[in-house]
């Protein structure tokens, strides 16, 4: 009888230990979850719950870091948003978004240079990748170099017409109709 009630408590106290989420993905897919309902704080204990899991493949791992990132950058720990994209670019070199996002996290920091590289590279991965011509825009904008933020502005509405981010900066500069 002991022994059982022994075994009993042993038991109990392993799945207590364990975390919520076993599974990478589900702590993944938790964080989320979390990220796009605007609780940051669980989104990062989630992402990081996925991330130390040992679960995820390559591709999940950076999409995590990533997602951690975005968290940390939200309440204001860039130093750890930029780490988290390090990590997550690390694992993956062609996450054209992780490049975006750490420029995104530089140019927070006022780190424009940083920002002009991180944007540089996601639009060398992705031509296509308009949010990345406006960040590279903002980013010379604020180094005050004009002819090349409007570039990137005229570059992001050739892309998408309706893009407001590229429009506002053309307006800002008086390089632009709106």
């Amino acid at each position: 009888m002991r022994v059982s009630k022994l075994l009993l408590v042993l038991l109990l106290l392993t799945a207590l230990a364990r975390p919520a989420f076993a599974d990478g993905f589900k702590a993944y897919q938790a964080g989320r979850a979390a990220l796009d309902a605007g609780r940051l704080q669980d989104a990062i204990r989630f992402t990081t719950t996925a991330i130390e899991s040992g679960e995820l493949d390559e591709r999940a791992l950076s999409i995590a870091y990533n997602a951690r990132g975005l968290a940390f950058r939200r309440i204001g720990r860039l130093d750890a948003a930029v780490a988290d994209y390090d990590r997550a670019i690390g694992v993956r070199p062609d996450y054209a978004m992780a490049f975006n996002n750490r420029g995104i996290a530089n140019q927070s920091r006022g780190a424009y240079a940083d920002a002009i590289y991180d944007h540089s590279q996601a639009i060398a991965l992705d031509p296509a990748y308009v949010n990345a011509y406006v960040g590279r825009c903002l980013a010379y904008e604020a180094r005050k170099q004009k002819e090349l933020a409007a570039s990137d502005c005229r570059k992001a509405l050739e892309l998408d017409p309706d893009k407001e981010g590229a429009k506002k900066a053309l307006k800002r500069m008086g390089a632009g109709p709106w």
